[in-house]
């Protein structure tokens, strides 16, 4: 038979649950509260903070400021061109070919040359089509 009356939990009772400060090899301490949690976890057990952990860190590395100069005109120079309309097959190309390669830093360059440079290329393949479509009629 089972008991009736409701099960009290005490703070120490809690305290011996919750995964203390002490943090293994393979684990990683909450930022906020201090509480070790697995190395793979996303959020802490104890208090559901975000973690970060090492595989975090890495993912995205930050462009240097060259990198980013380089973009900003790289961008203004892609859509200059594409506006003018006969070099639009070297902007396709060569835009594409930076937009992929140097994806972080027009990223890290902001939304506005960013814009700029996909508009530049996406202008550039409409001023292609274009020419291929006046080419092939009679």
């Amino acid at each position: 038979m089972t008991d009736p009356r409701p099960l009290k939990i005490t703070r120490d009772d809690l305290a011996r649950a919750t995964p203390g400060p002490q943090a293994s090899a393979a684990s990683v301490r909450c930022p906020l509260c201090g509480a070790g949690n697995d190395a793979a976890a996303l959020q802490c057990n104890a208090c559901g903070e975000p973690l970060e952990s090492a595989k975090t860190k890495r993912s995205r590395p930050r462009s240097t400021p060259e990198s980013i100069a380089f973009a900003r005109r790289s961008s203004v120079a892609l859509f200059v061109l594409a506006m003018l309309g006969v070099p639009a097959p070297l902007v396709l190309v060569f835009g594409s070919t930076l937009l992929v390669r140097r994806h972080r830093a027009f990223v890290d360059a902001g939304a506005a040359h960013r814009a700029l440079a996909y508009s530049a290329v996406l202008l550039s393949l409409v001023y292609c089509g274009l020419g291929l479509v006046f080419l092939i009629q009679p």
